[in-house]
């Protein structure tokens, strides 16, 4: 079973295109990155909606000093996805190293990375944008400033994890 599941981990990590010039089997540092921001973004989503949902559910949010109670939430969640994303680049690194041998000397950055990076960080800030205006049309439509703070997180959370599947999807393709 654990060899099963390792195994499964190893082909959906470590499978190159053929276009790529990447070495087989080894993950690009720029790669393993992308995969440790998404485990944040899912983590730290995650933690997002139990710790504010219960808030809201509650009623926690809702008095004189609800946003002051909110703030206080985010700010936690903010330090929390620092360590989170500190701790999943360190064990995706390790792992990477025990899974194919390689000591981390495929750790250079080339044009193509830089072109990858750059197309993804365009698909965040497309994202943000859009929902950007979405939040503000809420407000104008009469939902309340909580709401749009849960939207702006949300939005956040969105934009960050449609940045990252595309940088996976262009090292996948290839480039």
């Amino acid at each position: 079973m654990t060899y099963a599941l390792i195994d499964t981990v190893y082909s959906l990590f470590y499978t190159v295109s053929d276009e790529s010039d990447s070495d087989e089997g080894i993950m690009a540092k720029e790669e393993r990155e992308a995969y440790a921001a998404l485990l944040t973004s899912v983590i730290v989503g995650l933690l997002f909606y139990s710790r504010i949902g219960a808030g809201m559910a509650s009623g926690r949010f809702a008095g004189a000093d609800g946003l002051m109670q909110w703030a206080r939430q985010v700010l936690w969640l903010m330090l929390s996805g620092v360590g989170i994303a500190i701790a999943a680049t360190i064990l995706l690194a390790i792992a990477n190293g025990i899974l194919t041998g390689d000591a981390g000397a495929n750790d250079l950055v080339d044009e193509r990375d830089r072109q990858i990076k750059l197309r993804a960080y365009q698909v965040t800030m497309i994202v943000m944008s859009v929902g950007f205006i979405g939040m503000i049309a809420a407000l104008a439509l009469g939902q309340t400033v909580l709401t749009a703070l849960n939207l702006m997180l949300v939005l956040c959370l969105v934009s960050s994890v449609s940045g990252e599947v595309t940088r996976l999807w262009l090292y996948r393709r290839g480039g």
